[in-house]
């Protein structure tokens, strides 16, 4: 968004992923630049690896909302996991 505008921008390369992990590595490896969410680069950003360009065209912001089956018991990772999700909103 740019002054409360949604802006398409396409953009070409030679590399392209669709998976977060590989578009930080990405971004740190000096590949390019990569948007995505927050969470995945907070280290990377407070260590220097990575910098915030373009942040006059920030993304739209989503809601992450962890879905599962209901069960008595929850496994002790689905459970960090969720406590995770949880803190990361805070």
């Amino acid at each position: 968004m740019l002054d409360g505008n949604v802006q398409d921008v396409s953009v070409e390369g030679r590399l392209i992923f669709d998976i977060g992990d590989a578009l930080v590595d990405g971004a740190v490896g000096g590949f390019g630049i990569a948007q995505v969410m927050d969470f995945a680069v907070r280290e990377d950003l407070a260590a220097g690896r990575l910098v915030p360009l373009l942040e006059d065209f920030a993304g739209r912001s989503r809601a992450i909302s962890l879905v599962y089956p209901p069960s008595r018991q929850y496994s002790p990772k689905l459970m960090a996991f969720a406590e995770a999700l949880n803190q990361a909103q805070r």
